[in-house]
């Protein structure tokens, strides 16, 4: 059975966020990028993915899932993404061109 990890969070568009691993180990996003820390130090960061608001929704299976606001979706600007959380890897979403 794979790693699982559920989690202590909070984040919001437009204001940043944060989540934590049951290990202690957490992503911080500054509404355009998401990085990921060990302690005090920076494991990985993510190219920019949102143009201006990102939600960080869970960390279960080594997958970080979370929204990004994205001008290209007429439906809703909410962009679903997935990252693997020990490597930044954008397995889901897409990086934005600026």
């Amino acid at each position: 059975m794979g790693e699982r990890r559920r989690l202590a969070k909070t984040g919001g568009r437009g204001n940043g966020g944060w989540i934590v691993d049951e290990g202690g180990a957490f992503a911080l996003t500054d509404s355009l990028r998401v990085a990921r820390f060990d302690r005090a130090s920076i494991v990985w960061c993510t190219p920019r993915i949102s143009w201006d608001g990102i939600r960080l929704d869970s960390i279960e299976d080594g997958l970080l899932q979370g929204r990004a606001w994205h001008l290209s979706d007429s439906v809703t600007p909410d962009a679903p993404f997935t990252l693997n959380f020990h490597t930044g890897v954008i397995l889901k979403g897409e990086a934005v061109e600026h």
